[in-house]
């Protein structure tokens, strides 16, 4: 008779390795949350940054389009 492996079934029949020991099942819903806050924060906080940097730039440009008077340019003969 071959000797049993360790997580095969061994004489009685019976598996003697567990698939998972209890506490050890993966992550749990409240892990994803955390997880997904953990990436959100940082994503929105960007992204409010960036909308406040494009619209002092739009803001700039409509402001010196408006006022903008068009420069006389000279062609030399």
């Amino acid at each position: 008779m071959r000797p049993s492996r360790p997580g095969h079934a061994g004489p009685s029949g019976r598996c003697s390795h567990r698939r998972g020991r209890r506490g050890e099942r993966g992550a749990s819903l409240v892990e994803y949350a955390l997880i997904v806050a953990l990436l959100a924060v940082p994503t929105v906080g960007s992204i409010k940054l960036m909308q406040n940097a494009a619209a002092s730039k739009i803001s700039a440009t409509a402001v010196g389009i408006s006022t903008h008077t068009i420069p006389v340019v000279t062609v030399a003969p």
